[in-house]
């Protein structure tokens, strides 16, 4: 049981970090779309 927990816990980890990866290269390509940068 906590063995499992533990990895629904580190499964959601990754996916927040896997997110906010997106969401910064989102914010450079949306920078670089930007004519006076």
């Amino acid at each position: 049981m906590a063995k499992n927990q533990n990895t629904i816990e580190k499964r959601r980890r990754e996916m927040e970090k896997k997110r906010k990866a997106e969401e910064k290269r989102e914010r450079k390509r949306f920078k670089k779309d930007q004519p006076n940068t």
